[in-house]
């Protein structure tokens, strides 16, 4: 049998890249530390 793939993404990571395009789209930028509060920080 072949083995079944779930290539979706958790509602969490959803919410992370949205943040970041956010971020993106607001400032302009999107720095490293942008990038550590939206993945590695999560209250």
């Amino acid at each position: 049998m072949d083995d079944i793939q779930d290539n979706s993404l958790s509602w969490e990571r959803i919410a992370q890249f949205h943040l970041m395009e956010v971020v993106a789209l607001w400032e302009g930028r999107l720095t490293s530390n942008h990038l550590q509060k939206c993945i590695f920080y999560w209250p």
